[in-house]
């Protein structure tokens, strides 16, 4: 199919992109060879044709589509332009499915009319999880505040027990918190009462024991330290442990745990205090010291030595509890002031409790303070003691061993804690030379530890004092001589034993 009108088989379709007007136009004209046959010309579409040109409908794409087809026929006065999203007024209907099929040009957007926007406000963030959980736990707490006021008017605890059964919306966590929380404001007899409630919601399963010490975490947690009324809100939440403790809905290990490492100071005195009034000194005391608590434990790390536990102790009235602690720095004292064996057993008489004698903690105290009088000047240099030295030594020793023996007879168990209060008083003074020997020397000599009470000592393999190596390694030769010792006595003996018996049968 040619491009120009020259030739063969041309059309009209598209125009020529190019002729020159100054060349003659020679159109071909048809004959008996071509191989369409001739068929009249189709209507003029682009312009005039030239007569005579052959016309093959079926190669001309507008006029050759198939029946049916929406696709609109060319027109001379069709603008074609690219598809755009019309945003303007909107087009009058169109009659027939065909498209534009007027003579009117097409309708033009307004560019000037602003482009109308829809703001549609966001759900999402209306109903956001976070705003749900707020109005949520606003509810709760309104809830909450109508139980405990219609509560605390009426007094009446089944009612009251019977209305939360029958709120559905209110979850237990939410229930303890409010309770607790909103009683704060209120006076000590409202929170003792909240206190029975609890207790009886306890009772008839609607709270958990170990939900409500959660509970009293988080709202111990949320009162946030230096604002205004922070620790006699923390007083309020020490009375409700104490309570609980008293009621056996808490231990007193459990209340311990939320005051740990400190947290809170000084909660876990207060409960104490409160305590001391709901049970009474010797009860707390023997509670006390079968939890087996550690008060440096609840008091923050700047409180921790001895002397500031003794202090804080003596401040809140409670030294009762931790009587070793006060019996350490009173005998120090005793003992710094020269005080005679005699005296300081009077003072002891008079002061600690006979139930104390035989404890360990009292017998390890007790030599741990006559090793500090005694050894204060074979401490005090890193040298070898000078011959003087070691008799002033041992003649303190000598004085003072007499405490030991009173508190600790013949028990073996007292006795071996008194080796191993040695070994430790040794270790944290980096073993002075000759020390341990020296000390051990003086235990056998003076018949104050028996020989068996050492050989225990060495063969207890418990890695609960430090410094059993270094130990070992410094008394094992003298052990070792100990025991050769023991065992010829029990030879020599046996040999006495023969020979009386051989005598008596000569006999």
């Amino acid at each position: 199919m040619g491009a120009y009108p020259s030739d063969p088989g041309y059309h009209g379709y598209p125009p020529p992109p190019f002729r020159d007007p100054n060349i003659p136009f020679r159109p071909r004209m048809p004959d008996s060879s071509h191989p369409f046959p001739p068929h009249p010309p189709p209507p003029r579409t682009m312009g005039p044709r030239p007569p005579g040109v052959v016309f093959d409908p079926r190669m001309d794409p507008l006029t050759s589509l198939p029946s049916g087809t929406i696709r609109p026929p060319y027109r001379p006065n069709m603008e074609m332009r690219p598809r755009m999203k019309y945003h303007g007024p909107q087009l009058q209907s169109v009659q027939s499915g065909m498209g534009i099929n007027s003579n009117q040009p097409p309708i033009q957007p307004d560019r000037n009319q602003p482009i109308p926007i829809r703001i549609s406000k966001n759900k999402k963030l209306s109903n956001s999880p976070a705003k749900q959980r707020k109005n949520q736990s606003l509810e709760s707490d309104r809830i909450v505040e109508d139980i405990l006021s219609k509560f605390l008017q009426s007094e009446d605890t089944d009612a009251t027990i019977a209305t939360i059964k029958a709120t559905k919306t209110l979850s237990s966590h939410d229930l303890c918190v409010g309770l607790v929380n909103n009683s704060l404001e209120r006076s000590e007899n409202d929170r003792i009462k909240v206190s029975l409630l609890i207790n009886h919601l306890i009772k008839d399963g609607l709270l958990d024991k170990s939900l409500f010490k959660s509970c009293i975490e988080v709202v111990l947690s949320s009162v946030q330290k230096g604002t205004d009324g922070a620790i006699q809100k923390r007083t309020y939440i020490a009375g409700f442990i104490a309570r609980a403790v008293e009621k056996e809905l808490m231990s007193l290990e459990e209340g311990a745990l939320c005051c740990s490492q400190g947290k809170h100071h000084p909660t876990f005195l207060v409960v104490l205090q409160v305590l001391t009034v709901l049970l009474g000194r010797e009860h707390l005391q023997q509670m006390f010291s079968s939890s087996h608590l550690n008060i440096g434990d609840v008091i923050p790390p700047s409180l921790k030595s001895s002397e500031g536990v003794v202090k804080v102790l003596e401040e809140r009235k409670l030294d009762f509890l931790y009587p070793i602690k006060r019996l350490q720095r009173d005998l120090t004292g005793l003992f710094s002031q020269g005080t005679s064996a005699v005296g300081v057993y009077k003072w002891i008489k008079s002061e600690v409790n006979s139930s104390l004698y035989k404890n360990p903690d009292f017998i390890s105290t007790l030599t741990t303070c006559i090793l500090n009088h005694v050894c204060a000047e074979s401490t005090a240099g890193k040298g070898e003691l000078s011959a003087s030295a070691k008799a002033n030594e041992k003649s303190l020793f000598q004085e003072y061993k007499v405490l030991i023996e009173k508190y600790v007879q013949d028990i073996k168990n007292l006795q071996l804690t008194v080796v191993y209060t040695t070994q430790v008083f040794c270790c944290t003074r980096e073993y002075p030379k000759g020390m341990l020997l020296r000390l051990f020397s003086y235990y056998y000599e003076m018949d104050v530890i028996e020989e068996e009470v050492f050989h225990t000592w060495k063969e207890d393999i418990t890695q609960e004092h430090p410094g059993k190596e270094k130990a070992l390694f410094q008394v094992n030769q003298w052990l070792n001589l100990l025991a050769e010792a023991v065992t010829s006595e029990d030879d020599n003996d046996e040999d006495n034993d023969s020979d009386s018996n051989d005598n008596s049968n000569e006999d």
